[in-house]
């Protein structure tokens, strides 16, 4: 049995209340006491566990509220303080997370740690002094909150680093921060962005956008993501040989150097470091590759269909090499004029082209030049030939020749007759012979087209072996006249 004692229990400085009415506890002016343990409980008349009702304290330190607890100043807990449905380890030890626990809340004192297992619902702010982290049980995975570098927040994942910079109180300033291991990438809000390690100054006083980290051909410090775990694609910077590069796969294949220029790697099986390419009409692409030997490089056209063709070649012995080309299309031409040029139209030979036409060319045993038209007011060319025409030096000397034997009979024989005739291709008189009327007289005094056989003028040296045959012969008979009227002279002055 107990006696209520009503709503409130007030004990003022002097006043008794009768022993009778505690069970093993007194009453002083000073103090109530209770009996120690579960035995001794000072409770709300509602007080039901079993309906969650009322409150109790008990003797050996424990209390129990069903409803609100108010404070008006301080409440201190020397030991824990957990819900009645924690499932964790009791007592508490929050110095480490309590993997254990399904569901409740507790409270360490001791290290002054908490552990909630459900929601946290909060109306106002959480402060977290410097260093604060809110993170996951592993550590690794964490969002920290550091309360210095300008209130940074920070994102870990294992081995990824992410940071944001809120306002800056002391510049006014958004800042915007990104973090890879020691990399960060950050705004100023004026638009400029860096990517630079933390240790160096912000804002550096160069450059709109700043990769510190250089990389490899293998692993590029800026890198494109696109599936392949690797990234292999993208730029880096190589510090001891000062270039920027452009890496595909893994290899460089762009480099971009401050003397300055430019380098491409010769890729591929096909040796090519630059293609050129039409995204309309045929689909046809150029590309400059290396030759097989890296004595030079190719220039290449190919066609839609995959077919390739040569168009020149630069060798580093100083050969600038081109195709064959044709009379129509010349290999070396002009741009105003590209039927005219020079081209090879087989083997060991250069030949020359006008409008399309073959107008002469270099063989091995000499030039032969095309020559359609003729004429009888030009200086003589001596030649082999009307269609390719060989020019050749001129000899007469006695090594050049054999059977040599000097009878003029053969020559007097022939019939020197002059002509006057009209040339059409001129527009003009003459007087000279005509090739065919000596070539009928002597055909070894006449010169024809070795390949149609047909004449085409008569040789000046025989002629004139045929006059001096005759002029011989004149001077014969001008000495044996001349004999003879000395004969008549004489036997007239004997008489």
């Amino acid at each position: 049995m107990y006696t209520p004692l009503g709503k409130f229990l007030q004990i003022s400085q002097g006043a008794l209340l009768n022993a009778g009415l505690l069970r093993g506890g007194r009453i002083t002016s000073q103090e109530l006491i209770i009996a120690g343990g579960t035995n001794g409980v000072i409770r709300s008349q509602n007080f039901d566990p079993a309906n969650g009702l009322g409150w109790a304290v008990f003797g050996d330190g424990s209390a129990s509220f069903y409803g609100d607890v108010f404070f008006g100043e301080n409440a201190i807990f020397q030991g824990d303080l957990y819900s009645s449905n924690w499932d964790g380890t009791i007592p508490l030890d929050l110095s480490v997370v309590d993997t254990g626990a399904t569901a409740g809340f507790a409270l360490d004192s001791s290290v002054g740690s908490a552990q909630f297992m459900g929601d946290l619902f909060l109306g106002g702010n959480v402060t977290l002094i410097s260093g604060g982290v809110f993170q996951t049980a592993s550590g690794t995975e964490r969002l920290e909150i550091t309360g210095s570098e300008a209130q940074s927040i920070k994102f870990y994942d294992n081995d990824l680093t992410v940071g944001m910079v809120g306002w800056n109180k002391d510049d006014s300033v958004f800042r915007l921060r990104a973090e890879f291991h020691d990399l960060r990438l950050q705004t100023d809000g004026s638009g400029d962005v860096w990517l630079q390690p933390w240790s160096q100054a912000f804002p550096p006083d160069w450059g709109q956008v700043v990769l510190a980290v250089g990389g490899t051909a293998a692993k590029p410090g800026l890198s494109f993501y696109d599936g392949d775990t690797t990234y292999h694609d993208g730029f880096f910077f190589d510090g001891a040989d000062n270039y920027i590069g452009v890496t595909i796969a893994g290899t460089s294949r762009v480099r971009f150097r401050g003397s300055p220029y430019m380098e491409f790697d010769f890729a591929g099986s096909g040796g090519e470091a630059i293609r050129f390419w039409e995204t309309t009409g045929a689909g046809r692409s150029y590309a400059i590759r290396r030759t097989a030997n890296f004595g030079g490089f190719q220039f290449v056209g190919i066609t839609s269909g995959g077919s390739e063709s040569v168009v020149y070649e630069i060798y580093d012995n100083h050969q600038f090499r081109v195709s064959d080309g044709s009379a129509t299309g010349p290999a070396i031409t002009f741009i105003g004029d590209n039927n005219t040029g020079i081209y090879r139209p087989g083997s060991d030979i250069v030949a020359f082209t006008t409008g399309g036409t073959l107008r002469g060319s270099f063989q091995p045993d000499g030039f032969y030049a095309t020559t359609p038209n003729a004429t009888g007011s030009a200086a003589n060319l001596v030649t082999a030939g009307a269609a390719h025409n060989n020019f050749m030096r001129s000899t007469s000397a006695r090594k050049y020749k054999t059977e040599i034997t000097y009878d003029p009979e053969q020559l007097l024989a022939v019939e020197l007759r002059p002509a006057k005739f009209y040339r059409p291709d001129d527009d003009a008189w003459y007087y000279g012979f005509i090739a065919d009327d000596l070539a009928e007289e002597d055909p070894l005094l006449g010169t024809f087209d070795p390949e149609t056989g047909e004449i085409e003028n008569y040789d000046q040296r025989a002629v004139m072996a045929v006059m001096a045959a005759k002029l011989n012969e004149m001077a014969r008979k001008i000495r044996e006249l001349e004999a003879e009227v000395a004969r008549l002279r004489g036997e007239k002055e004997v008489y």
